[in-house]
Formats: structure tokens, sequence, C-alpha cells
């Protein structure tokens, strides 16, 4: 009922309306699998909350006034979704270019990637080198990514093929980059769309 209620408010835009909450959707992740307050928003504040019978707003999305409407749904799946761990093979990365178009990882930390030992960077800038779309983010839901902060990230912001996520959740990265595929087969038209905001998706 939440979510027929707030839909007549005329509130343009994607959300997730539950248990008295209204979530920008591309900030939206199911934390609980029973409980009535599955979502949370990750890293960007509530649209609004139900008191009573009315919604407070926490704040208000400004209309995009600057061009019209455009529906761009074309959509390219083929990509693949990463969690590193410290025992992943750097063979691993061979196996993806015959299949995939893109990789989202899911670094370590600030968007660290392992450089010593099993040396994992090399293989990722093979990749990019050979056309993929390398999308680096991290296993935290919390705070986003920074490759500044720490050695293992700075090593792998040197290489400006690879696509930063900033703040962007995983569930945003992922249809994100179908779509970002489907748009166009420049890596570099596909690494701006990334990494320019659209629906509050990301702040840089």
């Amino acid at each position: 009922m939440d979510a027929l209620h707030f839909a007549s408010e005329g509130v343009g835009g994607v959300y997730v309306v539950f248990n008295g909450r209204v979530i920008v959707g591309t900030r939206a992740v199911k934390m609980r699998t029973k409980s009535f307050d599955a979502f949370e928003s990750i890293n960007f504040p509530d649209l609004a909350s139900r008191q009573d019978s009315s919604w407070i707003y926490h704040w208000l999305p400004l209309p995009d006034k600057r061009r019209p409407l455009q529906l761009t749904t074309a959509l390219d799946p083929d990509i693949f979704l990463m969690k590193l761990y410290p025992g992943t093979k750097p063979e691993i990365f061979d196996h993806l270019s015959p299949l995939y178009r893109g990789v989202i990882i899911e670094s370590f930390g600030n968007g660290g990637v392992p450089s010593l030992r099993r040396n994992l960077l090399p293989t990722i800038e093979a990749l990019a080198d050979a056309g993929m779309a390398i999308v680096i983010t991290t296993q935290c839901l919390q705070e986003g990514e920074d490759l500044t902060l720490y050695e293992v990230g700075r090593r792998v912001a040197q290489n400006n093929q690879l696509i930063l996520s900033y703040d962007m959740n995983t569930e945003a990265i992922v249809p994100k980059l179908m779509w970002a595929l489907g748009q166009s087969r420049d890596l570099q038209t596909v690494k701006q769309l990334m990494e320019t905001p659209i629906a509050f998706d990301l702040v840089r």
C-alpha cells in the first residue's frame, strides 16, 4: 500500500517504497531476507518517509530541464561479476574475454587489487587493452572506493582505461554497465557513461 500511496505523489523517478521508506532505486540494496525493513539506502539519504498518512520529504529531486527525455534502451548482458578473494588466480581472467565484453571486479577495501605474489594487475590490464570494459568497485557497502588512499589502489588508478565506480553499489553498476555497453563499442565512451552520475547513482 505504501508504494501505491507514494505513486500518487507525482514525484518522477525510480524508487523502492518499503516499510514506510522511499529509497532512490539506484541506491537500494536488499540487506535482509525476512524482515520488513529489508532494504537499505547505500551512501545516500532516503527521499521520504511515511508519518501516519503523510509523506515527510527529506529532499526533493529537481527535474532536469536541460534536454528532453530520451529513451535509450539497448542493453548488452555479456558482463561478468567477480568477487576477489586471497586465492584468486590471475589465470581466471584468461577465460573471460571469449565470453564477455565487460567485467565488474569487487576488490578489497578502497579498491585494492593484489600486485604481489599472485599479481592480478597484468592480466586485468591485458583484458582492458584487448577491449574489455573493466569496472573496479569495492566489496564494502558503505563509502565507496578510493584508489588514491593506498599503494594497491594507486597502481590500479594509473591505468586510465579502467572504470572507477566511486560510491556506486554493485546492484547499480551491473545494469549500468549493460546499458553503457549497449550504447557504444568505444571503451572511452563507455567509461564516460559509467563515471557520469545518472539518477543519483554516484557522487564524484
